[in-house]
């Protein structure tokens, strides 16, 4: 079974013209162990990831979306603030800024 889950993290973050560092609610080295397949997420982080880029976790785990995204695309510098307000529900609020 393939598993893309490192690739796509790489693959969506550079979609969006991102430094590892520009993921708020991940340090630079969880993000960085994502990427390189050293380590994977808990299921909370799962569905932060996902939300955060808008694709379904089946989509983020099993398909290899590097060859469906643009790459490079610069978009505006928002960062992302993740928290979770419940157990059951997760909120995404963006804050623009320069770093």
């Amino acid at each position: 079974m393939n598993v893309f889950f490192a690739s796509n993290c790489e693959a969506l973050r550079k979609s969006k013209g991102w430094k590892q560092s520009d993921i708020q609610g991940f340090s630079v080295s969880t993000w960085s162990n994502y990427e390189n397949g050293r380590s994977v997420p808990g299921f909370e982080d799962l569905i932060k990831i996902s939300k955060l880029f808008a694709v379904s976790i089946d989509e983020l785990v099993f398909t290899d979306l590097s060859k469906s995204i643009p790459q490079n695309k610069k978009e505006s510098p928002i960062k992302k603030y993740m928290t979770i307000e419940s157990q059951d529900k997760l909120s995404i609020v963006q804050e623009a800024g320069l770093d």
